[in-house]
């Protein structure tokens, strides 16, 4: 499985992941969906998921709602290119500690905390697990 992972937001972080191999960064907006999406020619296409909650609806107040708009250009996208799309809730990624990953800023771990949880998910533990942190009480991915 070749997935590519959005954290979407003002700051986007992505994750790749295929074949037990990781790579990610993040970007501003939606600037690099499409050409990320070109290069790493995905098979299934993962973001995180915006529900507007009671308790931030004040601190929203006035926003243009960055994170939906990327969330749109990822859904438009992946469609035009006929990948499978699938989103999943901020506390999907809870429970996942990660070693720390080079070059990574904190989108781009979330991106990549999602990317392990689904591919756990989808029976791909064991070409990842060298990214497992060692905390105790850890989800195992």
């Amino acid at each position: 499985m070749r997935l590519l992972v959005f954290d979407p937001g003002e700051t986007t972080g992505w994750s790749f992941l295929a074949e037990g191999r990781i790579v990610g960064g993040s970007f501003s907006l939606w600037s690099e969906v499409k050409p990320l999406i070109d290069k790493h020619q995905p098979t299934v296409v993962l973001f995180e998921s915006f529900n507007l909650r009671a308790g931030a609806a004040r601190h929203l107040i006035g926003s243009s709602f960055p994170t939906i708009q990327v969330i749109g250009v990822i859904k438009f996208v992946a469609d035009e290119a006929g990948i499978t799309c699938v989103s999943k809730g901020p506390a999907y990624r809870s429970g996942i500690y990660l070693k720390g990953i080079k070059g990574f800023d904190r989108h781009a771990r979330d991106a990549t905390k999602h990317g392990l949880r689904y591919l756990a998910k989808a029976g791909f533990y064991k070409e990842y697990r060298h990214y497992r942190g060692q905390r105790r009480n850890v989800t195992r991915f």
